[in-house]
């Protein structure tokens, strides 16, 4: 069985919940400034044929809360996910069933994944956690 002890993480837990207002202030800044930076990568990296799934990546703050959640919104993205992680092959047409279908030739080959929020994210994280590091030691400092 292993063992994880954290030293300090009592101090640390009292220290930002006492946070100023201030600093609660920088670290909003900072999500906002990253999440934009994401929201913006994905729209650059997503495959465009309409148009509507790039409009419709947008960012969405939460009230009272220190976090964003950053994707594609509302009714014109619902096929984002086909998108972003393709799809297999499979029946089309009315009683969709693989078999019956295979006889008739009605098969889609499916679609090759074409990401482009995950690496949006991933381009933008080691400035975000670097950023965030920098916010929490100058918590710990005081």
């Amino acid at each position: 069985m292993a063992k994880l002890e954290v030293r300090g993480l009592a101090e640390l837990t009292r220290k930002i919940a006492a946070m100023s207002p201030e600093m609660e202030k920088q670290i909003q800044k900072q999500i906002v400034t990253t999440a934009g930076k994401v929201r913006n990568a994905a729209k650059s990296r997503v495959p465009v044929r309409s148009g509507k799934l790039k409009k419709a990546i947008r960012v969405k703050y939460e009230k009272g809360k220190l976090a964003a959640s950053i994707g594609p919104r509302g009714k014109n993205a619902w096929y984002a996910h086909f998108v972003e992680f393709g799809t297999a092959a499979h029946a089309t047409g009315k009683g969709s069933n693989l078999k019956r279908q295979k006889q008739h030739g009605r098969i889609h080959p499916g679609s090759d994944a074409q990401p482009f929020l995950v690496p949006a994210w991933e381009q933008e994280r080691p400035q975000y956690i670097a950023d965030m590091t920098k916010l929490v030691r100058d918590v710990v400092k005081r």
